[in-house]
């Protein structure tokens, strides 16, 4: 530990077990608790540091690092060492019982008493079993806890990345373009979002680069959650331990956290990823004094979020990231009201390698290859990114019909694809480069038939949620096709259908479903649970004609693919509109009947211009113009 077994220690009742920084236990009053001192030389370095700056003595960490293949609970097997911080040590594991790969978190707080190691267990395995109880598709899965010896032990979903610090590092601290970092703060905010909005909430409190992790295919994952504490209303004020220096606000250095605190530490988070600067506390500068290219509404956000006054700052997650989109608001003549503009497009009529025949179902894979169903060509295409074919495959998608048909595609966190076969009533399951793997289903209404399923959409942990049409209801399966549960029903009234054309899923997991004859978007919980719904017949924002496909991106917009008005409508979480794009027409970014619509994770919209038979992409735009 970093000079934390100091004896002159106070215990603080509701503190949190987990702290990456100082476990149950602040340090004298006398010491910045920002600090932790050298055992040494007595030199106050950063908690975080592992060089004392006063005798370049190495900081002790949490205890020497499991050596590879020493197996814990009897269990987990540790493979090698990924993180090492002040009080803990991350593992990278393998699960023997389950056959999986797993991060295993070791934290060694230190105890003066058998009565506070009593207290501190108690306490750690509370809070587990909060974290545990986490379920956000940025956020990993608590697998399990355990205490063995003197280490507290969390185990967690493995996330194979680089955190935002080493990825700053390797640009040579240079800062990365405010696209980017407009991309990963729209993904963290619906984050805090959740466990804000939790009961109680759950304050984060060390928000900076390094425990951010991005993936492979884009996704950010808020990592560590060392300190996250459940914050405990009533009675005394709130204990928290500070979070990391520069990235935590004033409030912290005083023991109280709130929800804007973590907006504090976006807020810094984002002036370091764009500046390449670790920010000084307190002593940040306007942000285009440093980063000169940053727009002006770029630095506007950044500053409220770093006001020293917590209610000055942003009051919320959802109103921060709300003024996050309109740093990439456009007042071009040509897009209107759209945060997007027109990318690139691929296709046109035919049987081409790149050409289409009334093309329907679209989805974007974890490494953001785009999948696209061509009906009238019996075939699916793999196109990579750039819209370049990567591979194509054919199969008997339905029976003898009409091949103009609604067909959903899919896929799941594995890269496997899915595909809504309207008229054969059943879904197949594809591996990337098309092998069959699976099919279900048959004409019927009992559970796990079909009639006319249209859209498909896949869960972060592969279940299947198919858009039954024709029996106007939502079924669930596992990968393996096993029915897991339905809802929905036949009906005008909230929870029931008449046409459902397309479901999608919220980083949250809200089912969204869009009915094409009712022409309104219902919203469920993760169980069917009915929360909300809007849209009528018309043409005006918010009004829909012969709705059809629907996505949902990182940071929880919803979009629309509004045929009968051949546009593209973007909402907010609980449907609040937001922006729109298109007409009719077979120029760049007109449509002739959108049908289906993907989202990657950098939130470019691709979507199937069914009528001119092309595939158009449409670019987040971030300061009015494309952000290629």
């Amino acid at each position: 530990m970093t000079g934390l077994y100091s004896r002159n220690v106070i215990h603080l009742p509701s503190c949190s077990m987990l702290s990456e920084t100082q476990g149950l236990w602040y340090t004298s009053k006398k010491m910045d608790p920002m600090k932790s001192r050298c055992s040494k030389c007595g030199h106050e370095n950063p908690f975080d540091a592992e060089i004392c700056g006063g005798c370049a003595a190495p900081l002790a960490g949490a205890g020497p690092a499991h050596p590879p293949c020493q197996l814990l609970d009897e269990r987990y097997e540790i493979t090698s060492l990924i993180k090492r911080g002040g009080m803990s040590v991350v593992h990278k594991g393998y699960d023997r019982r389950l056959k999986r790969i797993c991060a295993v978190k070791e934290m060694a707080p230190f105890f003066s008493t058998t009565r506070d190691q009593a207290y501190a267990r108690k306490r750690f395995e509370e809070e587990a079993l909060i974290l545990a109880r986490l379920r956000h598709e940025n956020l990993p899965i608590i697998y399990d806890y355990f205490v063995e010896g003197t280490g507290y032990y969390l185990v967690m979903e493995f996330i194979d990345g680089e955190d935002l610090e080493t990825l700053l590092h390797k640009n040579k601290d240079r800062g990365f373009a405010e696209g980017k970092v407009v991309s990963w703060a729209g993904q963290i905010l619906p984050v805090l979002e959740y466990l804000h909005g939790l009961t109680p909430p759950i304050i984060y409190r060390d928000l900076k680069p390094s425990n951010i992790m991005l993936r492979e295919d884009g996704l950010v994952v808020l990592v560590d959650f060392g300190i996250a504490k459940t914050l405990i209303t009533g009675g005394s004020v709130p204990c928290t331990l500070v979070g990391s220096e520069g990235y935590a606000p004033p409030e912290q250095y005083q023991g109280k956290a709130f929800p804007q605190s973590d907006l504090y530490a976006l807020g810094a988070t984002m002036y370091s990823l764009l500046s390449g600067q670790r920010p000084i506390p307190f002593g940040f500068q306007p942000l285009r004094t440093v980063v000169p290219m940053a727009s002006d509404r770029m630095e506007r956000i950044v500053a409220k979020a770093l006001r020293r006054e917590v209610n000055e700052r942003f009051s919320t997650a959802r109103e921060m990231l709300d003024a996050l989109a309109s740093v990439n608001s456009t007042s071009r003549e040509d897009e209107g009201k759209s945060l997007y503009v027109f990318r690139m497009k691929v296709g046109g009529p035919g049987q081409g390698r790149t050409q289409f025949c009334g093309p329907q179902g679209i989805a974007v894979g974890p490494d953001g290859n785009v999948y696209v169903a061509d009906p009238g060509n019996r075939r699916i295409l793999k196109l990579g990114p750039q819209g370049a074919l990567l591979k194509s495959w054919s199969h008997e998608l339905h029976g003898e019909g009409d091949p103009d048909f609604f067909s959903g595609l899919a896929s799941d966190p594995t890269g496997n694809i899915y595909v809504a076969d309207t008229f054969g009533d059943r879904i197949l399951k594809f591996d990337p480069q098309g092998g069959l793997l699976l099919e279900w289903g048959t004409f019927g209404s009992e559970n796990g038939k079909f009639l006319r399923p249209c859209g498909v959409a896949s869960d972060r942990n592969g279940n299947i949620h198919v858009a039954d049409c024709g029996n106007q209801r939502i079924q669930v399966f596992d990968e393996s096709g096993k029915f897991l549960h339905t809802f929905g029903s036949y009906g005008s009234d909230a929870g029931r259908f008449q046409h459902p054309t397309g479901i999608a899923l919220g980083p949250d997991g809200s089912i969204y479903v869009s009915d094409g004859t009712r022409n309104r978007v219902q919203k469920f919980d993760p169980n069917g649970g009915f929360i909300k719904k809007w849209g009528v017949k018309g043409s005006q924002e918010g009004e829909f004609c012969g709705i059809r496909g629907i996505a949902a991106d990182f940071a929880g917009r919803v979009h629309v693919a509004d045929s009968g008005n051949n546009r593209i409508q973007s909402f907010g979480a609980d449907g609040d509109f937001l922006s729109e794009f298109g007409s009719y027409g077979s120029a760049d970014g007109r449509f002739k009947d959108p049908t289906g619509i993907a989202v990657d994770s950098s939130w470019t919209l691709f979507v199937v211009d069914t009528g001119n038979n092309r595939i158009q992409a449409f670019a987040f735009s971030y300061r009015g113009g494309s952000s290629k």
